[in-house]
This record gives structure tokens, C-alpha cells and sequence, in this order.
């Protein structure tokens, strides 16, 4: 992720200028160095120990129980109810981490004497671009506040002349992958797919979707193996956490379309969660697709996207056939989804999971199956 950084963090909507001397560095066709009377410095990239949020969740989560009583008062569906406390939770969080982010930039450039008004800083990353002295780069590197400093090196992308338009999902998929498939890029299991069209605000998106990663940790890499393999593409990661449901920005010279492209990655089994924990509904309301066929596999028995009753007969039923059968064995892909409390066997206890997390959908509960098994 730092190569994507490092060469689009610039061009990039998550930073910022900081307030009142701080102001964007000057990039294009300029070069990384500059010459000063006393000393030539060098841009680079300051990453700074990140800083601890649990108590701008906490404050957010508060002011959102406030929010939320305001809400009562007004006769609102259940959906309506849902998408506006979420999305004041997601503004407030990011308002209080704009400001964490520029109050901890503030006291680098302070303690190392930095020029603010040459500083570029994020606004949710713990990320400075500024020119350094060598005495300033030495006292940086050696400070107990900075994880790394590596050097920026602006890059000027070519004009080109040909340019790749598409109509159809598989001609988007081509036009970001540069015609190859998932297997070539990724590696077994991991899957990817399309959504066109996706009307958001005023807007239209065509989002590249990565799903069948294992858990939140396989994201990045995700993203960064897009990249390595077409590199005529910008990227640029939501400046969040990495969950299930991770947005991220693809922009392309070549390509020509009128439609924003952007990209999300899935993780199995895990509800969206950019930000803050989404429903089904809510993403479905925001980003225009219903993401659960990238999401739903434990459990998912014939492959409908849903988990209910059928589900838990399918499971009773392979269970009698293997208590009758003792030569017939459960395919891998079979225990993959069957197994729903992962104790290696296909039996009726895993009927009864699927029996229990139905009824509790049923009643209103929004979760995926992994996340109540596990409670």
C-alpha cells in the first residue's frame, strides 16, 4: 500500500492543507528537490504513530445516542431511522479524526521545526509530505513519534492517446485488470465481479468488486496486487481502517468513461463495516447494489445468497446421507459451507445454528452468521 501512497497520496482527496500556515506543496513539473540558502532539502513522506481512536468511537457513538433521540421524535421508517443515525455517526467520526489528524501534524512540524506553508497533511492518515534538511530528516528518523520517512518522488504520467471505453461488466473487468482473471492477480479463491451504474447523490458509479478474501488483514494486499498488475491506474484506499466492505478510488487516463470508478473489497462472511458496522439495507440504500452475494458463504447451501429454513434442510439431509453412508465423504466445498460451527463435521447441530440465526433475522436482527455464532 505504501507504493500507492507514495505516488498518488498528492492527488489524493484525504489530504488536506493545514489550517491557517499550513498549505499544499507545489508538484507539477516541479521537482522533489529545493535549494534553500543555508541547506538543499529533499521532500518526503513522514509516517507518524498512528493515533489511538477508541475514544473518538466512544464520543461519536455517544453523540450519535443523542441523535438518535432526536430521531424518535419524527415519524421515520425503519430504513430511513437506520441510514440517517448511521450516516451522522460516520460524519461525526470523521469530523473528530480531522481534527486528531490535524492537531497531531501540527505538533511534528512544531517539533522539528518544519515550514508549515510546504506541508502537505492528511486529514485521516498519519501522513506528512514536506521537504526535510539533513539535520531535520536525522532528527526525524530518530525520534520516537515517526514509524518512517521515505523519500517523494513525483511522478508525471504520459499523455496517451488510446483510450479503452466499455459497456458491459466483463469490458470494465478487462479495462482494470488488463484482461486477466482473478486466478493470475490474486490467487485461488479470491473472486472479482461488477456493479455499473450505481447512482449515488447526483452521480454515477461503476465499482470493481473483490470478494472471497478470508479476513480483514488479506485487504490491502488485495488492493496493492491491482495496482502492481496495471499500473497505468491511480488508487487511492478510503482513509479508514480496513474492513469488509473497504471503498477505494480507481482513476485511469485510458480509460474513458463518464462514470466515477471506484472499487470495494469483501470479506466472507463479514457485513460492511467502512467506518462503522452497515446494515444489508443501508449499503444498499448508499452505494446502489446489494453487496450479500459478495459477502454470504457459511451457511449458504444452495447458493441463493440468503440463509433460512432450505438451508438447514439441505444440511439435515446431507447428514442423514452420511449416517447411512459411511464410504461417502464431505467435499471440501461442501464442508466450507455446511460446517456452520466449525467443528470439521456436518451434523445437526449445524442445522440447528442455521435454524436459530434465521429466526433471529426474522425478528429484526442484522448480522452475519459468523458474527452470531461467535457471540
Amino acid at each position: 500500500m505504501k507504493k500507492i501512497i507514495s505516488y498518488f497520496l498528492v492527488s489524493a482527496l484525504s489530504l488536506s492543507t493545514m489550517p491557517a500556515t499550513v498549505t499544499a506543496i507545489e508538484t507539477n513539473n516541479q521537482p522533489a528537490n529545493i535549494t534553500s540558502e543555508k541547506s538543499q532539502t529533499t521532500s518526503y513522506i513522514i509516517t507518524y504513530k498512528d493515533i489511538d481512536t477508541s475514544a473518538i468511537d466512544k464520543q461519536a457513538e455517544e453523540k450519535r445516542a443523542e441523535y438518535i433521540y432526536k430521531l424518535y421524535e419524527q415519524e421515520l421508517t425503519q430504513q430511513e431511522f437506520e441510514r440517517l443515525s448511521t450516516e451522522y455517526y460516520n460524519n461525526v467520526r470523521l469530523e473528530l479524526l480531522e481534527k486528531e489528524y490535524s492537531e497531531k501534524s501540527t505538533k511534528i512540524l512544531k517539533e522539528f521545526g518544519i515550514n508549515g506553508d510546504l506541508a502537505m497533511c492528511s486529514k485521516y492518515t498519519p501522513t506528512i509530505i514536506c521537504p526535510l534538511t539533513v539535520e531535520q530528516k536525522k532528527l526525524v528518523e530518530e525520534s520516537d513519534l515517526i514509524e518512517s520517512v521515505t523519500i517523494y518522488t513525483p511522478i508525471e504520467i504520459e499523455p496517451s492517446t488510446e483510450k479503452i471505453t466499455y459497456s458491459t461488466k466483463e469490458e470494465f473487468i478487462n479495462a482494470i485488470t488488463g484482461g486477466k482473471d482473478a486466478a493470475e492477480i490474486f490467487g485461488e479463491d479470491i473472486k472479482i465481479a461488477a456493479e455499473l451504474n450505481c447512482k449515488k447523490n447526483d452521480s454515477l458509479f461503476d465499482y470493481f468488486i473483490i470478494y472471497g478474501l478470508k479476513s480483514d488483514r488479506d485487504i490491502e494486499n488485495a488492493i496493492d496486487r491491482i495496482y502492481e498488475n496495471n499500473r497505468d491506474l491511480k488508487i487511492m484506499v478510503s482513509p479508514v481502517e480496513n474492513r469488509s466492505g473497504t471503498l477505494f478510488s480507481i482513476s485511469c487516463e485510458k480509460i474513458n468513461t463518464s462514470n466515477s470508478i471506484g472499487g470495494f473489497a469483501f470479506v466472507d462472511d463479514e457485513y460492511p463495516a467502512w467506518i462503522s458496522k452497515q446494515s444489508i439495507e443501508s449499503f444498499s440504500q448508499t452505494y446502489n447494489f446489494n453487496p450479500l452475494k459478495y459477502i454470504i458463504n457459511l451457511g449458504d447451501t444452495n447458493g441463493d445468497y440468503k440463509i433460512d429454513s432450505t438451508d438447514a434442510s439441505d444440511i439435515l439431509e446431507l447428514y442423514a446421507k452420511l449416517s447411512t453412508s459411511p464410504d461417502l465423504m464431505v467435499t471440501d466445498n461442501q464442508l466450507k459451507h455446511y460446517d456452520v460451527n466449525a467443528d470439521g463435521r456436518v451434523d445437526s447441530s449445524d442445522a440447528s445454528k442455521i435454524l436459530e440465526y434465521y429466526a433471529f433475522l426474522s425478528t429484526g436482527g442484522d448480522c452475519a452468521l459468523k458474527e452470531f455464532i461467535n457471540k
